[in-house]
């Protein structure tokens, strides 16, 4: 089975336990709920407009928080620069986003990726990892290039899990 279809399946389960969507809290029970119900392990965490569910090989993101998406960006923004980037040459940069819809809602799907943060890339920034080409093109296209927006896959590519933020708008 697919990251996909296991994150479709869980996000199946979550809606009978979920009442606000906005909510970090009632998410993060539901989880429980899910876990208890299925076995499925799986952690809520949350950004400045978005909440992320994030499984074994699977991250379920939704937008939260309307009047942050304005200023930083949201999920539609993330998934029109993954879709934009793919005649590039410059998507395997960023962690696949799949939009899907469900029980009138949209939610996005991405692979889990691993080695996150500045520790886990021995402080390091991402232009060390990429050349100069590709820094140029994630500079020129995404405005949040921190340490905890990136991680590294099993051959130390860096990934860009968090590329909603557009340059002009990330200070």
């Amino acid at each position: 089975m697919t990251y996909q279809m296991r994150a479709y399946r869980y996000l199946r389960a979550l809606f009978d336990y979920v009442r606000d969507w906005t909510y970090w809290r009632d998410v993060e029970i539901a989880t429980d709920k899910v876990y208890f119900e299925t076995g499925e392990h799986a952690e809520v965490t949350s950004g400045s407009s978005r909440m992320v569910v994030v499984g074994k090989d699977f991250v379920i993101k939704w937008d939260y928080d309307f009047e942050n998406i304005e200023t930083i960006g949201g999920c539609e923004d993330e998934f029109r620069v993954y879709k934009r980037s793919l005649s590039t040459g410059y998507a395997h940069l960023l962690a696949p986003v799949f939009r899907i819809y469900h029980r009138n809602r949209f939610f996005f799907i991405m692979p889990r990726v691993d080695r996150i943060g500045p520790e886990e890339h021995e402080y390091k920034d991402i232009n060390e990892f990429i050349t100069e080409d590709e820094y140029d093109w994630l500079r020129d296209n995404i405005g949040d290039l921190h340490g905890w927006n990136w991680g590294l896959d099993e051959f130390n590519n860096p990934i860009v899990i968090d590329y909603a933020c557009r340059p002009s708008d990330y200070v």
